[in-house]
């Protein structure tokens, strides 16, 4: 029993020292935001951070995240935005900022992005049943019907796929309006502008049915809303670097807009529970993490929450900076503080100068009691219990005698009877005893 107490309370002091060491740790503020996320929504799934799995899960997503980089050739967090290909564009902070600070991932193409406003749809009159049409054909079938000439030829340049554009567009005639297709070719990061043609049909009359402003009428005479699309050559996609190099300075200092923490947490979760002998969390598609719980994680660890230039700006892969923590609180994200040497830093302002370092040092700290001496005091107690033994009975079975018809009688044969059951009687009168004692601890 000793044993046990003393194996016990040093794998607690063991745990404990591990995690203080761990919160000494230096942790990029992204790393922070990332864990936070995941631990809580684990958590609010009812695991424990005690459970392997969770950890399993924090090393395959920081695994994730860190060939999300690699790919994209930036060696920062902002390499793994990829995974926030599905949110389409969003802006790096959560606050106001510059266009330049909005980018839009695609997985085709991880290095890049695009930055700036997404486009809008055109604003285009109503269609009216009978009234003026323009149309887009192609082997006998009809594309895009609609009522203005260039959101017409834009939506069927968008349906060339989303490397193509709109060129020029030229009117031949009152019925009849020539464009041209570019092509961006991502390989050779440059425009084919001469990748097609195409003719808009213009009538004053023959409008299929009514159809609202903003949208036109498909191959399939459905009433559908404009596709928005880029014009000429904005929107290219540029390298991670060159968007970096462009945020402004003031954009750089924001909060990171939770939005991106999140879609990339759900997708680099995703990807990682996907990949053959992963031993983590199964991630449940009933309960992603929102944006909504990456904020309220922001809120509650508002130093913690990185600013958008600890998203962009380029790490030491000799630090493993996608090791994300095992916690649900924030470790720290600053380095161990130096002494110093008694000069004063300070004295070029003095409204904040507080003198010259008297150099006391760290405070001297006893030394940590082992178990073993934590559990001496209590297995010491009562010592002399330790040799304690029943006192040897005398006793001996009870023989009385009687006198009749001048004889002595001794009745003793209940004592043989008594031998020869020894065991049973023993046996049930420790059963007997034992429920006696139970019936007293549990009465108490």
């Amino acid at each position: 029993m000793k044993k046990l107490f003393i194996l016990f309370f040093s794998l607690w002091f063991t745990v404990l020292n591990v995690q203080c060491a761990y919160a000494q740790a230096t942790v990029p503020p992204v790393a922070n935001s990332f864990s936070g996320v995941l631990t809580g929504n684990m958590l609010g799934r009812g695991f424990s951070l005690a459970d392997p799995r969770v950890a399993a899960t924090l090393r395959a997503v920081g695994a994730t995240m860190a060939r999300w980089a690699a790919a994209a050739g930036v060696a920062a967090f902002a390499g793994t935005g990829v995974g926030a290909a599905l949110v389409g564009a969003a802006y790096l902070c959560s606050e106001y900022c510059s266009s330049l600070a909005k980018w839009k991932w695609n997985k085709d193409t991880p290095g890049k992005v695009i930055v700036g406003e997404p486009p809008k749809v055109a604003e285009t009159p109503p269609m009216v049943k009978g009234g003026k049409v323009t149309s887009v054909s192609q082997r006998g079938t009809t594309y895009v019907r609609g009522t203005d000439v260039l959101a017409t030829a834009n939506q069927f340049a968008s349906m060339m796929g989303t490397n193509y554009r709109l060129g020029n567009c030229s009117e031949q005639s009152s019925s009849q309006w020539w464009c041209s297709l570019w092509e961006y070719d991502p390989s050779r990061d440059r425009w084919n502008y001469n990748a097609g043609s195409f003719n808009v049909s213009v009538y004053d009359e023959g409008a299929p049915a009514d159809c609202g402003g903003g949208s036109y009428i498909d191959q399939y005479d459905k009433c559908v809303a404009l596709t928005p699309v880029y014009q000429g050559t904005s929107g290219t996609p540029v390298s991670l670097q060159t968007a970096i190099n462009n945020i402004p300075g003031l954009d750089g200092t924001k909060p990171l807009n939770p939005e991106i923490v999140a879609s990339i947490a759900n997708s680099a979760w995703i990807e990682a529970a996907s990949i053959p002998g992963y031993d983590g969390i199964p991630y449940d598609y009933t309960k992603p993490i929102t944006t909504a719980a990456a904020q309220d994680w922001a809120i509650k660890h508002v130093d913690y929450w990185p600013k958008v230039n600890d998203f962009t700006k380029p790490l030491d892969p000799a630090t493993n900076p996608f090791t994300l923590p095992l916690t649900n609180v924030p470790t720290s994200v600053q380095a161990p503080a130096t002494g110093n040497t008694g000069t004063n830093s300070a004295a070029s302002n003095p409204a904040a100068n507080l003198g010259s370092d008297p150099g006391i040092g760290a405070p001297m700290l006893e030394d940590i009691p082992t178990a073993e001496a934590i559990m001496r005091p209590i297995l010491n107690m009562l010592p002399d219990l330790k040799n304690f033994q029943a006192p040897a009975s005398g006793a001996q079975c009870p023989k009385p005698t009687f006198q009749a018809f001048e004889q002595t009688f001794t009745m003793d044969k209940h004592c043989d009877l008594a031998e020869q059951n020894r065991a049973a009687i023993k046996a049930g009168m420790m059963v007997v005893f034992s429920l006696a004692a139970l019936l007293i601890v549990l009465r108490a």
